[in-house]
């Protein structure tokens, strides 16, 4: 008999819906759909047919190619698998043995529990997914538990920065990393005063070596509790000076292994290395680890955030969006690329405010009024004369741009202030995940009630975010 019904199917996805929304986590009902499949098993095992279904209805009207994998049934029901093409992802668990909640019955049950993602955006969260799903399938015993008790993983985690916790140390313990505890103070502790900027690769396949460190001290390399202050040390070697660091695992003296600082590697490279794996330190108490193109997890001054997507430069959705709106044909899409293409390149992320002209001088003539600006006379406008030349100065905008504050232009392109430290009264919920700037801007825009306001907002991580009143 079989054991699933389609009313478990959408228990899943109802189930990781709740989870998302108690936790704040921005996941949306069409970003991801569900598959959960229970049956005896000496029965024949539907899911190849279930799934094909799903295909069906997933790709009939899309131009995105099918993932190349083979029917479940053909799967031993005891593994993960992960089938990934283009835009969009399977993670499918398998479990075997599983227990009937009838006694009388002899008959054990194998299952298929998945998350189909949808789109690129919400790639960002495929190992939170994985997690989640990993967890509820460990546990899993008998035909009872498939019906997802979720109470019981509500009350593992009351909030989320307890689901952030383990969700960081599994990653960490997936990839056998340094700990989480070593990774922190070593983003806190400063050298010479100077605070902590470098890439440290503990996989990777495309970077050049520039040179590698002898075997001798080697075991004072080791990134481990005790050798902190010259890990630290070598660290600063990184420090934007063109130059990351590998690490590679070692047998310490302990018998254990262990990474320790081997060899210099040339960060101008450019790698579309789906295997590398690196840590980021951005700064007092502050790192990201990137697992092959993706940005899987942040730590900001004591908490673990998800990561930003990596892949392809999801912005230009947001832009090109801002075409269909009939009230804002008159504005230049090319330009707004143009602009985001260049400020991308700030290292510490920055703002920019478009207005209409009349507007836009009235504004910076207000905030000049209160020093809380600083004019110029547009001589800096956007001037696109070739096609695939990009129509700003690009050092003089990288420049000015390099100022706290925001840049105020108009339509046509022409830069009215710089430094400008936008007000307004507070209209828009606030965003806690995210930094004064996005917050400070997006309140701004969003108190425009007349005329067109678009806000571009680059953050110091790289993610690009495109607002408009």
């Amino acid at each position: 008999m079989e054991a699933t019904t389609e009313k478990n199917e959408y228990n899943l996805k109802d189930f990781l819906l709740k989870v998302f929304a108690k936790y704040k986590i921005n996941i949306k009902k069409q970003d991801f759909d569900t598959i959960l499949i229970l049956e005896e098993d000496n029965k024949e095992f539907r899911a190849g047919r279930d799934l094909e279904e799903k295909e069906e209805r997933y790709y009939a009207s899309s131009d995105i190619k099918k993932p190349d994998f083979p029917e479940l049934r053909q799967l031993p029901a005891k593994e993960k698998y992960v089938f990934e093409n283009e835009n969009t992802m399977w993670i499918i668990f398998g479990k075997n043995d599983i227990k009937p909640t009838d006694e009388c019955s002899t008959s054990l049950y194998q299952m298929f529990l998945g998350v189909f993602i949808r789109n690129q955006d919400a790639l960002r969260y495929t190992f939170l997914f994985e997690y989640i799903l990993g967890e509820l399938v460990r546990n899993i015993t008998d035909t009872t538990q498939a019906l997802l008790q979720e109470e019981d993983f509500f009350k593992t985690f009351n909030e989320k920065r307890m689901l952030m916790q383990e969700y960081a140390d599994w990653i960490i313990n997936q990839y056998e990393l340094p700990e989480l505890r070593i990774l922190n103070e070593l983003s806190a502790t400063k050298y010479e005063r100077r605070e902590c900027n470098a890439r440290v690769y503990f996989q990777q396949k495309e970077k050049q070596t520039i040179e590698r460190f002898g075997i001798q001290g080697q075991n004072n390399r080791l990134i481990k509790a005790g050798n902190l202050r010259m890990v630290r040390k070598l660290l600063e070697i990184s420090n934007e000076n063109g130059i990351d660091i590998l690490a590679e695992k070692i047998n310490n003296p302990d018998g254990k292994t262990a990474y320790a600082v081997q060899a210099l590697l040339n960060a101008t490279d450019d790698s579309d290395d789906v295997e590398q794996i690196y840590i980021k330190f951005k700064g007092y108490m502050h790192w990201s680890l990137t697992i092959g193109k993706r940005e899987v997890l942040i730590y900001y001054h004591g908490e673990y955030q998800l990561g930003y997507a990596k892949e392809g430069e999801n912005y230009l959705e947001d832009i090109i969006k801002l075409k269909k709106d009939k009230k804002l044909e008159q504005v230049d899409i090319q330009m707004l690329k143009d602009i985001v293409e260049v400020l991308k390149e700030q290292r510490h992320g920055t703002s920019v405010i478009f207005m209409e002209r009349e507007e836009a001088e009235r504004e910076v003539k207000r905030l000049c009024a209160m020093n809380r600006a600083i004019p110029v006379e547009s001589k800096l406008k956007y001037n696109k004369t070739e096609e695939g030349e990009n129509g700003w100065h690009k050092a003089a905008f990288l420049g000015i741009s390099n100022m706290d504050g925001a840049l105020i232009l108009d339509f046509d392109g022409n830069c009215k202030a710089i430094s400008c430290i936008v007000d307004g009264k507070a209209v828009i919920p606030g965003r806690v995940e995210r930094g004064a700037r996005l917050n400070s801007i997006a309140n701004y825009v969003g108190s425009k009630e007349k005329g067109i306001c678009i806000g571009i907002v680059i953050s110091e991580d790289g993610m690009v975010d495109i607002l408009h009143n």
